[in-house]
């Protein structure tokens, strides 16, 4: 027998199951191995935690999260997957300047605003990239 959907959109909340209309993320993560790790999630606090305790992934089974180093907001569930998926064909050199892209943008940000606390840190989001046409 399927299940019902609810009225308002949602599935059901004891499954852990997100809105339709909540915003995706798309993170990398730098590993206690100097690896980077690249996910989606709607939220980064929860899951970067669920990777440290070893709920997360499989490949922090051998590793450990260090930080988040790069961090896209503004995503839906598709467009999530598909630039994780962009994000995965690249390759570490790309990624590393990818991520050194990032920390600059912010600091430059950081010092037209007048926040002087010494650059970006590693829960900072990234504004999603405009999608090229």
């Amino acid at each position: 027998m399927p299940r019902k959907a609810l009225i308002d959109g949602r599935s059901d909340p004891k499954r852990g199951r997100t809105q339709n209309n909540d915003v995706w993320l798309v993170y990398i993560i730098r590993c206690s191995d100097e690896s980077l790790y690249t996910g989606i999630t709607t939220n980064i606090k929860r899951r970067y935690h669920e990777h440290f305790r070893g709920t997360g992934a499989r490949y922090f089974r051998g590793r450990e999260p260090e930080e988040v180093v790069y961090l896209e907001t503004g995503h839906s569930r598709s467009s999530a997957a598909k630039r994780e998926y962009e994000l995965k064909a690249m390759t570490r050199t790309r990624k590393d300047q990818l991520i050194a892209s990032a920390r600059d943008t912010m600091e430059q940000d950081n010092k037209v605003s007048g926040v002087t606390s010494g650059g970006p840190g590693p829960l900072q989001a990234r504004p999603r990239a405009r999608e090229r046409t």
